[in-house]
């Protein structure tokens, strides 16, 4: 379900209707069609090229965050920052860990919002 309003809104914000989309990933149009409708769900293949095609991850298309694209950690310094939330987050609650999550993504939100900087 969120994965046809994920991909429906994904398109409207690329300005394309449904038949301009299917030719643009390359795909039938009755495939795409079926795909926003929820009648068909997409391989893992296809999940692929359409979070590439969308600039987005497969997390996101899918429903599991509603984090558009994942942090990724290089490691220059920042393993160590990384485990030592790790194991704060290990000793949270899980009301406290989801009070967590919701104050990281509007950190996040906010970062990524243009004029912020």
């Amino acid at each position: 379900m969120i994965f046809m309003i994920r991909l429906r809104e994904l398109r409207i914000e690329k300005g394309r209707n449904m038949s301009e989309m299917a030719k643009e990933i390359g795909i039938p149009y009755t495939t795409y069609i079926s795909y926003e409708k929820g009648e068909r769900e997409p391989n893992s293949e296809m999940l692929i090229k359409l979070s590439r095609h969308f600039g987005v991850s497969i997390d996101y298309l899918i429903g599991r965050t509603d984090i558009r694209k994942p942090v990724i950690l290089e490691d220059n310094g920042q393993k160590e920052k990384y485990e030592e939330l790790k194991r704060m987050l290990d000793q949270l609650t899980d009301e406290n860990a989801a009070s967590l999550k919701e104050y990281a993504l509007f950190l996040l939100q906010r970062q990524q919002s243009p004029g912020d900087q």
